[in-house]
């Protein structure tokens, strides 16, 4: 299993949380999804077939702009 955490200041309350969670975790591949408000990050576990690449897209497309963060 791989994982990668995401910055976005675009996080600002548990909305956003839901918005994420709801959204990113539609992909296949996804394990687990961690949204943490305060530090406006986003910790995924995930398997193929998808990528990084696609879940930062999938932010990305949901409003999020990502940074990626040291793993």
């Amino acid at each position: 299993m791989k994982s990668i955490t995401l910055k976005s200041a675009d996080i600002h309350c548990d909305a956003c949380a839901n918005s994420i969670q709801k959204t990113v975790g539609k992909l296949i591949g996804i394990e687990n999804i961690a949204v943490d408000v305060a530090a406006q990050t986003v910790t995924v576990d995930f398997d193929s077939p998808v990528t990084e690449d696609q879940i930062k897209e999938t932010m990305t497309d949901a409003g999020f702009d990502v940074i990626e963060e040291d793993r």
